[in-house]
């Protein structure tokens, strides 16, 4: 089965459209942050036929969707495809209530401050991580990690069913991204464990060298973690006991602020 036939839960019901499964598909190709991608390299990431992938291009440049190189004949996402992300930042009930919290937290700490949520094996942070004296590449919205190596994924798989977040984190190509990241199940999960009994998760340059993150769930009307506070520090400037002192009952408080906010929302966005 080549990647686009996978099997997607209401996808053989009949008001499923394969064709936009497939147009999106070759959006998505460009998901792993690459700039600009030749016609052979999205056939190997869709899986789709030259002459569908040949259709699909045409019909998404026209659309202003896609740009093309002439002089190499490669292809790249346009700013038209910011609209329905700009779109969602605004409207979004989560990152609307989330925003001001994360700010005034930034404000107190010289901590790069932002909001994350699970999205398949990985976390996305919806509000970007960045501090009031630095600016990365990194720190826009739909920047994504690993899941297993966050304070972020672990702070919200803390309050899954266990079995569930076993077999999440099972299910990840749990590779090491600095010599201090935690790649076994076991291990992973005594420090799920842990962050379920302090409220709270540490993690300390797994993600990265030199960081030290916290991260602390935001709970929705229903009492699901469905996102995270996250700060991450430079470990010449804060150390894990620093963290637990200064800035985990700050962040505690700011998470429950935002869970108060969302309390009385019903909204599908919030699940």
């Amino acid at each position: 089965m080549n990647k686009s036939e996978k099997i997607i839960p209401g996808s053989e019901g009949l008001h499923f459209v394969k064709s936009v499964e497939k147009a999106f598909a070759v959006l998505e190709s460009f998901n792993d942050g690459s700039r600009e991608l030749s016609l052979a390299d999205i056939i190997e990431k869709t899986g789709l036929d030259k002459n569908a992938v040949r259709r699909f291009t045409h019909t998404l440049q026209v659309l202003g969707y896609l740009g093309k190189d002439q002089s190499t004949r490669r292809y790249m996402l346009t700013r038209r495809s910011l609209i329905g992300a700009n779109s969602f930042l605004m409207g979004d009930p989560l990152i609307t209530k989330a925003l001001p919290h994360i700010v005034e937290l930034r404000r107190q700490f010289d901590l790069r401050v932002g909001c994350g949520c699970i999205e398949g094996r990985e976390v996305m942070y919806l509000i970007p991580l960045q501090s009031l004296t630095s600016a990365l590449n990194t720190g826009h919205p739909g920047f994504k990690l690993n899941v297993y190596a966050t304070a972020t994924g672990r702070a919200i798989l803390a309050n899954w069913e266990p079995e569930e977040a076993r077999a999440l984190i099972e299910s990840c190509d749990r590779q090491k991204i600095t010599s201090m990241t935690l790649t076994d199940t076991d291990d992973i999960m005594l420090e799920i464990d842990k962050a379920r009994e302090q409220g709270y998760c540490i993690s300390a340059q797994e993600s990265g060298l030199g960081n030290v993150n916290i991260a602390v769930p935001i709970f929705n009307n229903r009492g699901q973690a469905i996102a995270a506070v996250a700060a991450i520090g430079s470990t010449s400037n804060w150390t894990v006991e620093e963290l637990e002192k200064q800035v985990a009952p700050v962040i505690l408080s700011t998470a429950r602020a935002i869970s108060m906010e969302i309390k009385h929302i019903n909204d599908p966005a919030l699940t």
